[in-house]
């Protein structure tokens, strides 16, 4: 939650700079942070937190379930990637990391890209 507090009033910057109804309004990132300041306060960088906080705990838990059941489909169904686990100096197995993440990253997509298009749309 700290990242996401802290990369907010960037994130609202970018927003904008992008956005087609206010990137006219704007030179740059230092312009555009100096005019939300004066035009509207320091606290109007944080429109729409309240989306990514909330979406943050679905998304996390979406990750944590999709890499640990690849884990145990992996385990299953690939011998030559199942993890070893008396083996105590044993090195990772990075292939078996990547498909475990890709997996993960596929299922956080159905809940990020929602929340990011609320959070996007209240800036």
């Amino acid at each position: 939650c700290g990242g996401i507090v802290a990369g907010q009033p960037l994130d609202t910057i970018k927003v904008r700079l992008q956005s087609p109804k206010t990137r006219n309004l704007y030179t740059g990132v230092l312009h555009c942070f100096q005019k939300v300041v004066k035009d509207e306060g320091f606290l109007a960088f944080f429109k729409g937190i309240t989306s990514p906080l909330i979406g943050n705990v679905p998304m996390q838990a979406v990750v944590f379930g999709m890499n640990g059941n690849a884990n145990r489909l992996m385990d299953k169904y690939i011998p030559s990637l199942r993890e070893k686990k008396d083996d105590v100096s044993r090195k990772p197995n990075f292939v078996r990391l990547y498909i475990a993440g890709s997996w993960a990253g596929v299922g956080q997509l159905s809940v990020c890209v929602p929340v990011e298009l609320v959070k996007c749309r209240l800036q």
